[in-house]
């Protein structure tokens, strides 16, 4: 019963590391500065080609501008969802800290 439980113990360490180098491999962002470049430099053309051909009124000064910053929200949920464990949208560590308290009694 000991040599099985031994071994219980020692298959449940062994994923628990293999799941916390995959958390650590996966804390630091996925997605790439060029990327990022690329990206804003595309929609601002989209946006100045769009600012260049609509007529000039208040409406479509108004449109483009809510347009842009709904873009803008959207790209920075993006980058800060690409950092999970940072940011306004962070993974708590809480849950970890109360598993260790209960592993450590």
């Amino acid at each position: 019963m000991h040599r099985m439980l031994a071994a219980t113990c020692i298959a449940q360490f062994e994923r628990l590391m293999q799941v916390r180098w995959r958390l650590v491999e996966d804390s630091g962002g996925s997605l790439s500065t060029p990327f990022y470049l690329i990206l804003v430099f595309w929609l601002a053309v989209v946006f100045a080609s769009f600012g260049l051909s609509a007529p000039r009124n208040l409406p479509s000064y108004a449109t483009i501008t809510l347009g842009g910053g709904a873009i803008a929200s959207a790209i920075y949920v993006i980058v800060d969802l690409d950092r999970p464990f940072g940011g306004i949208f962070a993974v708590s560590s809480q849950p970890l800290h109360d598993a260790l308290t209960q592993l450590g009694r």
